[in-house]
């Protein structure tokens, strides 16, 4: 290269640098778009239950259960059209402020396609669901398997 040469190509290098970093000069990035994603889904069921019958001295809290009834008999759910009738009933469940709290005779963990996971807590009139106390829904417990009056 010629010494004549040699300043011109520094002034348009310096000039190519200073407009590459001029805040007006950047190019807009869009942002990220997240995708769309499925709704959660009810994927799986799985609990166990005793006879709503059985009397207790002590209300059986939903964490206690295991512990209390150690022979419960155990369910799992995996069929379709039930886990969305499932699904279905859980969102219609009522809240309930006459009880005090469930004395659990069923307790179901429920799965969903996000990889999360709910609790359900039942006795013969209320159920736990989410931390929250809600009506006992006799379908849901029919859709369930368990069976509040035997």
């Amino acid at each position: 290269m010629s010494q004549r040469m040699l300043p011109t190509l520094l002034v348009l290098g310096l000039a190519g640098l200073s407009s590459c970093s001029s805040p007006n000069s950047e190019k807009k990035v869009p942002e990220r778009v997240r995708p769309i994603t499925r709704q959660r889904q009810l994927v799986q069921v799985k609990g166990t239950f005793v006879s709503f019958g059985i009397q207790t001295f002590m209300r059986i809290s939903c964490s206690a259960f295991e512990k209390q009834f150690s022979k419960a008999r155990p369910f799992t759910i995996q069929d379709t059209a039930r886990l969305q009738a499932i699904a279905r009933r859980l969102a219609a469940l009522q809240p309930d402020t006459a009880h005090l709290g469930v004395d659990a005779r069923a307790k179901a963990v429920l799965f969903y396609s996000d990889r999360t996971h709910d609790t359900l807590c039942m006795d013969q009139f209320i159920s736990v669901y989410r931390g929250r106390n809600l009506m006992a829904d006799t379908l849901l417990y029919q859709l369930l398997g368990v069976r509040p009056k035997e």
